[in-house]
């Protein structure tokens, strides 16, 4: 990665973002973490990825609870997403386009008072961006729905074409399951495709991700998101932790709060809450 820069205000933000945009014809999006020390991983992969082991169950346990919650939810990705509103740790990891909301996210307290937060810059190659319907998005959602030791035999697989990668007994049920949800797919499952971390745009008929220009990086068998020959490239800004609550202060002037980036019901009821106790 490139040297870092610390930032101090919301305007030295604004300009440093804009500088960066105009640096690569690549689109960027954001992702805004509180600490500065925080890795850039999805929460089932974080702690030294000791959930992974149990993502079969957690995707599935969760299902057989709020079986009406999911009967929407048509794909594996889908149904992730979902579960990753709910607050479940899955292998998908929260950014937005906007890079307003990223420093909101950035400058929430943190458990180290006075941690400086983190806003990484991240730019997409057109490669790397996918839509919800994508074969390849399903091929690594569906990860999801495999044991730890069948992801193991697939990660430790010497297998390079595809001809020999449909013969591993893991995958053969990874195409069972994404012609679940795409009865036609021609199983030509790439090694890269089950690997390499990939951008993808959700549908928009959540409100909270309407309201925070969300989308999400799926992770792959890959658990770094630059070890991929071909990286996100990824500039990361110190945001102060000093300097936290006047930045926090100045994005509520433009608009950017609780109010407008998580718009349910308890939040707007916890927003007034507030306001009016202040008074």
């Amino acid at each position: 990665m490139a040297p870092e820069v610390n930032i101090e205000s919301v305007s030295q933000y604004f300009s440093t973002v804009r500088s960066l945009a105009e640096e690569t014809p690549l689109e960027c999006v954001y992702r805004g973490q509180a600490d500065y020390s925080w890795r850039l991983l999805p929460a089932i992969l974080r702690d030294g990825g000791r959930l992974l082991d149990a993502e079969k169950e957690i995707y599935r346990e969760l299902m057989c609870l709020y079986p009406t919650e999911f009967d929407l939810e048509l794909t594996a990705f889908d149904k992730l997403a979902k579960m990753q509103h709910f607050g479940l740790p899955t292998r998908l990891l929260d950014i937005t386009w906007n890079p307003l909301t990223a420093l909101y996210f950035a400058t929430s307290s943190s458990p180290a008072s006075d941690a400086d937060g983190a806003v990484y810059c991240i730019t997409v190659p057109p490669s790397r961006k996918k839509y919800f319907d994508s074969d390849t998005v399903s091929c690594i959602a569906n990860l999801s729905n495999l044991s730890a030791e069948e992801k193991a035999v697939i990660e430790q697989s010497k297998a390079r074409n595809i001809a020999d990668l449909k013969e591993l007994e893991p995958v053969k049920r990874l195409i069972q399951f994404i012609r679940v949800e795409k009865p036609h797919f021609l199983s030509a499952i790439k090694r890269p495709d089950l690997h390499r971390p990939l951008v993808v745009l959700p549908k928009l008929r959540n409100r909270r991700i309407i309201a925070q220009s969300g989308a999400f990086i799926i992770f792959g068998l890959d658990k770094d998101m630059f070890s991929s020959a071909e990286k996100l490239k990824t500039k990361r800004l110190r945001i102060s932790g000093k300097h936290k609550a006047d930045m926090r202060h100045e994005l509520e002037i433009l608009g950017i709060h609780e109010g407008t980036l998580f718009p349910e019901i308890d939040k707007a009821a916890s927003r007034i809450m507030e306001k009016y106790s202040a008074l």
